[in-house]
């Protein structure tokens, strides 16, 4: 089979939204962020099929195509920002930073103190 026929195997984006796992997944996640993984999955199979897949292989691989994306997108959606606490102030404030100069700490501790919070510790 010639690479043109192994294209008309591929799903198009509309078809995967329609399956019941990926319209659990945009539940929870944004409508975007699941759009592009499924786009960028995609691309990874066309990219296959530039490198002669076989079609058995194609087919084992597009078998598994929405367990890769519902992977991917949550795996995305963990890099968004979570909620810190800033202490910027309280090292600042209390004059932390000063006692913390004049102890033994660990050089990797300094170096990340110093990095978030735009001073130097001498």
């Amino acid at each position: 089979m010639t690479n043109k026929n192994l294209y008309s195997l591929i799903p198009k984006v509309d078809e995967l939204l329609a399956d019941e796992k990926i319209e659990k997944l945009l539940s929870s996640l944004p409508r975007r962020l699941v759009v592009d993984t499924i786009r960028e999955e995609l691309d990874k199979v066309r990219e296959k099929i530039r490198k002669n897949i076989s079609r058995e292989e194609l087919e084992k691989y597009l078998s598994s195509l929405v367990e890769k994306i519902i992977n991917q997108a949550n795996k995305k959606n963990s890099y968004k920002l979570k909620r810190v606490v800033n202490a910027t102030g309280v090292v600042i404030h209390t004059n932390l930073y000063k006692k913390l100069r004049n102890r033994e700490i660990s050089p990797i501790f300094l170096i990340i103190l110093s990095a978030g919070l735009g001073i130097i510790i001498y």
